[in-house]
């Protein structure tokens, strides 16, 4: 017999272990019977006796498959932290409009009975839908012509379809000539427009202007006019002599 003083007491923890072990074991028992319990229930829908290592493995690779994220080829892609530079000079230049602008320009030519006529003063306008615009004054060469270019915004701020209505309109004065008037209209092809004048030979008044002590009188305007309706036929200024001309230009 043992002293009461001296007895041992029994191993509580050592018990307490067991009986934990013992409650995981049967809790994973219980866990794993439910799940041969619910693989067999899905045999049963598909058909199956049971459920075999084949179906359970094609179910893992149907699952696998579709966790699986989708690769997409994109081709080859330049390395991390490479730049990537665009051949602009290779790649291809966008078409050309192959419909040119043409060039508008105005040909004069100033002729009369004894041939081309030189330093003939032409006014230039354009009709556009009856707007005469002022292009410019120009002045025949020896030849009898001249050319005059016409701005293309001028002419192209007109729509297409009543481009061909605008007209240029010209008056040539000649000295000792009658005033005339033409008008034309621009080539739709090649954008000239060309005024040919056959001047008549007209009449002139000269004579000298002086003041009253009959010293000659520089830069005097003169001016004709006919009774007694008071139309004015032109005007000259004096030279230095106090020399004047006056061409009458619509004179018979």
């Amino acid at each position: 017999m043992t002293a009461a003083g001296n007895s041992v007491p029994p191993r509580r923890g050592t018990s307490h272990g067991v009986a934990l072990f013992l409650a995981i074991g049967l809790t994973l028992l219980i866990c794993g019977g439910r799940f041969a319990c619910y693989e067999w229930m899905r045999g049963e829908e598909r058909g199956d006796a049971a459920p075999n290592s084949g179906s359970v493995q094609g179910a893992a690779a149907e699952s696998a498959a579709l966790a699986a994220p989708a690769l997409v080829e994109v081709g080859e892609l330049p390395p991390l932290g490479a730049s990537r530079v665009l051949d602009l000079e290779s790649a291809p230049a966008p078409a050309a409009s192959t419909a040119a602008s043409p060039e508008w320009r105005v040909r004069v030519e100033v002729v009369d009975a004894a041939g081309p006529i030189a330093g003939v003063t032409v006014d230039l306008s354009l009709d556009r839908g009856g707007r005469l615009t002022p292009l410019a004054v120009v002045t025949t060469n020896a030849d009898g012509g001249v050319d005059h270019e016409v701005m293309a915004s001028v002419v192209e701020s007109v729509p297409a379809v009543a481009r061909a209505t605008v007209a240029v309109v010209a008056t040539a004065h000649a000295p000792r000539h009658r005033l005339q008037t033409l008008s034309g209209t621009f080539d739709a092809a090649t954008g000239a427009c060309t005024l040919r004048f056959e001047l008549v030979v007209g009449a002139a008044v000269r004579g000298r202007v002086v003041d009253s002590a009959g010293a000659p009188v520089e830069m005097a305007m003169v001016r004709g006019l006919i009774a007694p309706e008071l139309r004015c036929l032109g005007e000259a200024w004096s030279n230095r002599h106090g020399a004047f001309e006056l061409p009458i230009q619509s004179a018979q």
